[in-house]
């Protein structure tokens, strides 16, 4: 599973992505995105942030899909082992479990945003950033190369993102166990105190 970020025109708030779905086996598959965010005890309509939604292969020929319930959609991949979910994603809301994209970052929540191949949530994933023009990235996941990993859709749910040029950050260990502090945005953090 790899998903490709980007956002051309951050003054849109619109967050574009494509999934690409890879080794499909069946006719037909079901894909999802989350009605839930980890730490929250409710359910939630992010689907309703989705303005565009195609479906294609490889070929760039259009497939069948359907909306099946309201953050559910039903693929018709014929012959295809490779598809393409082309769509984007509203994010204008600014707290600790939304997405956000404005000039100085891009914070993604995956659990917004991100959608998954029911049956499938144990594939490895890969994530790319196309035309972000951010210098770092804050995230739990693992940097390989030119792209970030997560060993399933459970890891990735749980690994929100930050994308700027703005960015601080010091880390500090425990143990064996490496922690990092983050900031984004203008600020002075006293390093000595909070460390």
């Amino acid at each position: 599973m790899i998903y490709t970020f980007s956002s051309k025109n951050r003054g849109s708030k619109f967050l574009d992505i494509e999934f690409l779905i890879e080794n499909i086996k069946d006719d037909e598959i079901l894909v999802q995105l989350p009605a839930w965010r980890p730490g929250r005890y409710e359910l939630a309509d992010f689907a309703k942030n989705i303005q565009q939604f195609r479906v294609q292969t490889l070929n760039n020929k259009e497939l069948f899909f359907e909306k099946i319930t309201k953050d559910r959609w039903k693929i018709k991949t014929g012959k295809s082992k490779k598809i393409i979910i082309k769509y984007n994603y509203y994010a204008n809301e600014l707290n600790a479990g939304s997405t956000w994209v404005d000039e100085s970052q891009i914070y993604i929540n995956p659990v917004n945003c991100c959608l998954f191949v029911i049956g499938r949530e144990n594939d490895p994933i890969k994530l790319f950033f196309n035309e972000t023009q951010h210098k770092q990235t804050a995230t739990s996941l693992q940097k390989i190369g030119d792209h970030f990993f997560a060993e399933n859709f459970d890891e990735l749910a749980d690994s929100p993102l930050i994308l700027s040029n703005s960015l601080q950050h010091k880390c500090y260990r425990v143990n064996d166990t490496k922690f990092t502090v983050w900031f984004q945005g203008e600020c002075k953090p006293e390093w000595a105190k909070i460390i």
